[in-house]
């Protein structure tokens, strides 16, 4: 049975926890940390473009040559530039408290879970002599499944999710 609540002779149902609290503050933490991240992340990729590695790279004529490096470069460029963007555009939602917020979190987690192993397994192809799970790429796909695990359920389940993303949503009614 729900709670309930007397106010001025009116009784109201407890909807359950909603606003920046809980867990959310975890989340909210990882919104601020993600964009600089991968700006971070994005400095590499100008130096490549800039410096002729991605004509070595690319040309045919290269002793580096493979016909996957050029399209492996831009597509990790693409992927981490749209991450990005699409971080900063879920900050804004998360302020404005905006129904899409939840949904686009949990399709960014998504997108990284598909990308991510997509993304190894062409660098294989490419460098098929060169171990891809170094540490640094282990910590950071561990951390992806683990995060993705956790997030994606609460973003789904959470009741303080559900009652705090709610502007912008059509209600229903008379």
């Amino acid at each position: 049975m729900e709670a309930t609540t007397q106010q001025s002779g009116a009784v109201q149902e407890d909807k359950g926890p909603e606003g920046f609290g809980g867990w959310l503050i975890l989340v909210a933490i990882g919104l601020i940390i993600a964009p600089i991240r991968l700006f971070m992340e994005l400095q590499v990729y100008p130096e490549i473009f800039i410096d002729g590695t991605y004509e070595i790279l690319s040309d045919p004529s290269s002793s580096v040559y493979h016909p996957l490096w050029g399209p492996l470069i831009v597509g990790e460029f693409a992927f981490n530039t749209l991450l990005m963007l699409g971080s900063l555009l879920l900050i804004g939602l998360f302020l404005a408290k905006h129904h899409w917020f939840p949904r686009l979190y949990i399709l960014m987690m998504a997108a990284a879970l598909i990308f991510v192993p997509l993304d190894l397994w062409l660098t294989t192809l490419v460098l098929p002599d060169e171990p891809v799970f170094d540490p640094d790429t282990t910590q950071m796909v561990l951390r992806l499944l683990i995060s993705s695990a956790i997030w994606i359920p609460y973003m789904m389940r959470s009741r303080r999710v559900k009652n705090t993303f709610v502007r912008g949503k059509a209600t229903g009614g008379a």
